[in-house]
C-alpha cells in the first residue's frame, strides 16, 4: 500500500496546537507591553514625587534640566514600546501566514477524500477534519486582520448610510433558524462619513458575537437612534448569556475568550472598537448579569 501524502488527522492536530502557540505568544506579548507600561507610570510618579519635594531647594534652572531629562527617558521608552508593538505585529502577521500553508493542504486532502465515496464513518471523521479545519482558517484570517488593522487603521472616508450597511450585514449573517434577528430603524439622521469596509466589518462582528451568545435560541435585535446631538447611536441587543461585571471591564480586550468568543482567537469585539474609534466614535457593553443578555452600544458622528 502507498503511503498516503499526509496524515490529515495529524496534520490537524499540529494546526491546532499551533494556534494556541500563536495564542499564548500573543498573551505574552500583552503583558510584557503591560508590565513595561506599569513601570513607566511608576517611575513617572516617583519622579514627579522627587521633583516636588526637592523644587523648595532647586533652582529653576536645575528643575528645568530635570523635567527635560524625565521627559527625555520616557521618550525613549515611548520608543522601546512601539518598536515591540510593530514587532509583536509582524510575529502575528508570519505565524498567521505560515499556519495557513498546512491548513491548505488538509483542505484539498479532505475534499479529495470525501469524492472517494468512503464509509458512513469514515466519511463523518472526514466532515469532522472539514469543518474544523473551516474553523481554524477563521481563526487565522481574524489573526491576519487584526494585524492589519493595528498596522493601518481605517483611513478611507465615504458618505454612508448606517441603516443600509446594517441591513446588507443582517442578510448575510449566517445563524440557526431559531434565531430571530430584527432591526429597528428610529434615527432619523443615519448618514456618517466611514470607511465602507470598517462600518461593515465591525457589525458584522457585532452581530457574529450575538449569535455566539444566543446559542441556537433566542433573539438579536439592531436599534438606532439619534440619542445624542450630531450622533447616531446603534443597540444591539441580545438574549444570551449576559455578562459579569467583571467581563465588561475587559471586554474588548484583544485575545478575551468566553462564552460570546468560543470558536475564536476573542479579536472580534477588539477590531470593532478599533474601527468604532478610528472613525471618533465610542462603543460600550452593558447587562444585567450571567444569563440576562447584553446590549453593544455604538456611537457615531454623523455626517454634516
Amino acid at each position: 500500500m502507498r503511503k498516503p501524502l499526509f496524515d490529515a488527522v495529524s496534520e490537524l492536530e499540529w494546526a491546532q496546537q499551533q494556534r494556541t502557540a500563536v495564542t499564548e505568544r500573543c498573551r505574552a506579548i500583552q503583558e510584557r507591553l503591560a508590565t513595561r507600561r506599569a513601570r513607566t507610570l511608576e517611575t513617572t510618579r516617583q519622579e514627579n514625587v522627587r521633583i516636588a519635594t526637592g523644587l523648595a531647594g532647586e533652582g529653576v534652572q536645575s528643575f528645568q534640566s530635570t523635567v527635560n531629562s524625565q521627559l527625555a527617558r520616557l521618550e525613549r521608552r515611548l520608543a522601546e514600546a512601539e518598536v515591540e508593538s510593530a514587532r509583536k505585529d509582524e510575529i502575528l502577521a508570519l505565524l498567521g501566514h505560515e499556519l495557513r500553508n498546512p491548513l491548505t493542504a488538509i483542505n484539498i486532502g479532505s475534499a479529495a477524500l470525501e469524492r472517494l465515496g468512503l464509509p458512513p464513518a469514515a466519511a463523518r471523521v472526514v466532515g469532522t477534519i472539514r469543518q474544523s479545519v473551516a474553523l481554524q482558517a477563521r481563526m487565522i484570517e481574524s489573526l491576519l486582520h487584526w494585524s492589519r488593522v493595528q498596522r493601518d487603521g481605517w483611513s478611507a472616508r465615504e458618505r454612508l448610510d448606517v441603516h443600509e450597511v446594517v441591513r446588507v450585514t443582517v442578510e448575510t449573517c449566517v445563524r440557526p433558524t431559531t434565531v430571530g434577528l430584527s432591526t429597528l430603524f428610529d434615527a432619523a439622521r443615519a448618514d456618517v462619513l466611514a470607511d465602507s469596509v470598517g462600518l461593515h466589518q465591525m457589525f458584522w462582528n457585532l452581530l457574529g458575537n450575538a449569535v455566539a451568545a444566543v446559542g441556537g435560541d433566542g433573539n438579536i435585535v439592531v436599534h438606532s437612534v439619534n440619542k445624542r446631538p450630531n450622533y447616531v447611536t446603534v443597540d444591539v441587543r441580545d438574549t444570551g448569556v449576559g455578562l459579569a461585571a467583571d467581563e465588561i471591564a475587559r471586554i474588548f480586550e484583544p485575545f478575551r475568550q468566553g462564552a460570546r468568543a468560543r470558536g475564536s482567537l476573542g479579536l472580534g469585539l477588539a477590531i470593532c472598537k478599533k474601527v468604532v474609534e478610528d472613525h471618533g466614535g465610542r462603543i460600550s457593553a452593558s447587562s444585567g448579569g450571567p444569563g440576562r443578555g447584553a446590549t453593544f452600544r455604538v456611537e457615531l458622528p454623523s455626517a454634516a
